[in-house]
């Protein structure tokens, strides 16, 4: 996977207390079998998850261990999702194919899986003896109204049909380019 030995360096100069289980994140990173995994710069958030693969920012880096640990967990289940459904479902609530109330739903539930894995890959630590002290955070998404989704789905949409494009992969790629940009 491109990226990866790069991602572990940094993780590990970074938060040196990995270093003890880092072949069970390894493994759960592998097993999505993402393609790539980016540090670079975005426009929104500190980390996202795309058909291409992963990208964190530096700012991932500054959280605090169970922040990390979390964010990590949460990006990489969005690729097992890729990886379970394809691209075509996953990008589908950006297209016409799907009304914006529908995409917000679906959109929610793909966070809310995100989130549970996240705490629930965080407890499996903790049950093997890592870290723990750690809080586990369990993730922001459940508490967001559907209203905020729907927002987010109709500017998206709206890019896209003012774009012209039509298959899930210029979605991907004009999605990478505008969070790049």
């Amino acid at each position: 996977m491109e990226g990866l030995q790069n991602f572990k360096n940094r993780t590990l100069d970074t938060f040196p207390e990995v270093q003890s289980c880092w072949h069970h994140i390894e493994n759960f990173i592998v097993g999505s079998e993402a393609k790539k995994i980016e540090i670079g710069n975005i426009k929104v958030g500190i980390a996202v998850s795309l058909y291409s693969g992963v990208i964190f920012t530096e700012r991932v880096f500054k959280q605090p261990l169970s922040n990390f640990l979390f964010t990590v967990f949460h990006e990489f289940t969005h690729q097992y999702q890729f990886k379970k459904y394809g691209i075509e479902k996953m990008l589908e609530l950006y297209s016409d194919k799907m009304s914006s109330e529908d995409g917000a739903i679906l959109m929610k539930q793909i966070e809310l899986v995100a989130d549970e894995m996240a705490t629930r890959k965080l407890r499996e630590l903790q049950k093997k003896g890592f870290f723990l002290g750690l809080n586990i955070p369990t993730g922001i998404y459940k508490s967001m109204p559907l209203t905020s989704f729907a927002a987010t789905i109709k500017n998206l949409k709206s890019q896209v049909k003012d774009l012209g494009l039509k298959s899930s992969y210029e979605i991907n790629d004009i999605f990478y380019s505008w969070l790049k940009s």
